[in-house]
């Protein structure tokens, strides 16, 4: 089993893999001249750019270049683009262990736990030591209840006759 971990958002480099859902002419009343205005005046290209403007320092710049667009416009376009971004971000958790494998010194001896917390059923265990099966047991029994699925069958051991 492999585990990875990410944090951030990913290299513009990486961010291409659906460039027709990124593409600013999906924005309601943006007007090829008005892409033309924020490619130009603010370097937006897409629209997760487009999502991460600040109307004041953007209404700013656009006004100092001479190209003014009215507050409720660009806070319109921007919206827009805020929700299609998070549209196309739509994992959301449905099942969150915390685990967490503890320790501390009693008397000069170290004495261990493992303690797992299943966020969304408010449940905890807590086992002595370290405890790895019990754990996973517990997060399998947590998800088939969730999903109310049928145990997995043991695997079958072959009998030499």
């Amino acid at each position: 089993m492999s585990t990875s971990f990410t944090t951030g958002r990913l290299a513009a480099g990486n961010s291409n893999q659906n460039t027709e859902s990124n593409k600013l002419d999906q924005i309601q009343g943006l007007t090829a001249a008005a892409q033309s205005w924020l490619q130009n005046t603010l370097q937006v290209e897409t629209v997760e750019e487009l999502a991460e403007l600040a109307v004041d320092q953007a209404l700013n710049r656009l006004e100092a270049d001479g190209n003014p667009v009215p507050r409720d416009q660009l806070e319109d376009w921007i919206g827009q683009a805020q929700a299609l971004v998070a549209a196309q971000d739509s994992w959301q958790p449905f099942a969150t262990f915390v685990v967490s494998l503890q320790s501390r010194q009693v008397g000069g001896e170290t004495q261990q736990r493992t303690v797992i917390y299943f966020l969304e059923g408010d449940r905890r265990k807590i086992w002595p030591g370290l405890e790895c099966d019990g754990v996973y047991g517990l997060m399998t029994d947590q998800l088939q209840r969730l999903f109310q699925l049928q145990p997995e069958a043991p695997p079958r051991r072959r009998v030499n006759p």
